[in-house]
């Protein structure tokens, strides 16, 4: 057997050091060249790698992570065990970095991609975990071909979701009509599929967008994101797109789902599993789901609460089905009908929703 090829990438200056440390574990090794700051260009550095089985990321992975969330984002599937190995090996020397460090593993295509510390010590605890892990891998031309799962609502039923779930070889398979079921048919139950159905959207499961820049610098958010089970792509027919976060997964009718994407003056945040209820963030006119933010403020307080709060000025942050957010001067002021209440800046209550709605 042939040595196996491993491509390093390198967000700072020290993928030399993995390089020359493969190297002499007896691995072919090509780089280091530099890690893509994001998702896109990061995935296709990794997809074009130069004859690499493999693909090393070097760089800093502790718990506020820019490199963690974008690498995240290109996984097609994980490897839990890789990253589970390394904390318990780091663990033996710095037990409060093992619980916090975000080192992982996982797959784009048929290339494994394998985070790597940057720091000396991680580095090592890495290597331990890593050169008996490559030296066990069978062939890459034993494995077989990732699938992406296309999930097209209105399609044939199935036993366990009232969908059919079909496997798509293309990267970019096209856009399936989505629809109300065909007579005879069986609806997708109520929840967040129901929502899916009625945007007639497709949903891809084992791809997301890119977070928004606002929203992956906001560490109480992508802290709650992370928890999900699986994650996936939203598109609309409108070519608007969205990442989805499932917990406990993207493959059940009853679970939590957030459809993230970009807006003003945070991000559009929207609970998908509170269809038909309208639950999310009121983001700039005409672009998102739930009403604009410039919606006026008497009005869907009456709506939604049945009575207009004391001061209807400000603009619609966000809404659920028994309450309304209302920004005022950097501040968001909740209204459920009965008294108003500051619940903090802008940052604060976003994070408080995205954890609230995750949860329930």
């Amino acid at each position: 057997m042939t040595a196996l090829s491993v491509h390093v990438l390198s967000a700072g200056p020290d993928g030399d050091a993995l390089a020359d440390r493969l190297a002499d574990a007896g691995f072919t090794v090509s780089g280091p060249d530099a890690a893509p700051s994001t998702a896109a260009e990061l995935a296709q550095a990794i997809t074009h790698a130069p004859g690499a089985d493999v693909v090393c990321v070097v760089g800093e992975y502790g718990p506020w992570s820019e490199l963690a969330v974008v690498l995240d984002a290109v996984f097609g599937s994980r490897r839990p065990g890789y990253g589970e190995a390394y904390r318990r090996a780091l663990a033996a020397t710095a037990p409060g970095e093992a619980v916090l460090a975000r080192v992982e593993a996982g797959a784009v295509g048929k290339r494994l991609v394998f985070a790597v510390p940057s720091d000396a010590e991680g580095m090592e605890c890495a290597l331990a975990v890593l050169v008996p892990t490559l030296r066990s891998l069978p062939s890459p031309d034993d494995a077989p071909v990732p699938q992406t799962a296309a999930i097209p609502f209105g399609g044939a039923r199935s036993s366990s979701m009232g969908l059919s779930v079909s496997e798509n070889r293309e990267p970019e398979p096209a856009a399936k009509k989505g629809a109300e079921p065909e007579p005879g048919e069986a609806a997708p139950e109520p929840g967040w599929m129901r929502a899916v159905a009625a945007l007639k959207a497709e949903v891809l499961v084992g791809r997301r967008e890119d977070l928004p820049e606002s929203i992956e610098k906001l560490a109480p958010v992508v802290n709650v994101l992370h928890t999900a089970g699986e994650t996936g792509m939203m598109k609309l027919p409108s070519g608007r797109r969205y990442s989805l976060w499932g917990w406990p997964d993207l493959r059940r009718g009853n679970a939590k789902v957030l459809a993230v994407s970009w807006g003003e003056p945070l991000a559009e945040v929207v609970a998908l599993h509170r269809h038909p209820h309208e639950a999310g963030t009121c983001i700039e006119e005409g672009n998102g789901l739930l009403p604009g933010a410039g919606t006026d403020i008497a009005e869907i307080c009456t709506k939604i609460t049945g009575r207009a709060p004391p001061n209807p000025e400000g603009t619609l942050f966000a809404i659920s089905a028994d309450a309304v957010w209302i920004l005022r001067s950097r501040r968001v002021f909740k209204w459920d009908g009965s008294r108003e209440k500051d619940d903090g800046n802008p940052k604060q209550v976003l994070a408080s929703l995205a954890l609230h709605w995750s949860n329930r």
